[in-house]
């Protein structure tokens, strides 16, 4: 018997309040497909560009990726 994998489906948040408590190294995806990691202390970095993002500054709603 092999032991599988749980499959962890994508979430999509609506409310930026909710972005403030996702662990450091979370990745999120926004609809236009902008893609932002999350660092210490609730901050984004943009994957693909490397600059900084505000919360209040994403496109909601994001969807947490696994």
């Amino acid at each position: 018997m092999t032991a599988t994998e749980p499959v962890h489906q994508p979430i999509t948040i609506h409310d930026d309040r909710l972005i403030w408590r996702l662990r450091t190294g979370t990745r999120i995806r926004e609809e236009s497909g902008r893609t932002f990691a999350v660092t210490v202390n609730g901050h984004l970095i943009n994957t693909g560009t490397g600059t900084w993002c505000a919360v209040a500054d994403l496109e909601l709603p994001v969807e947490v990726l696994p």
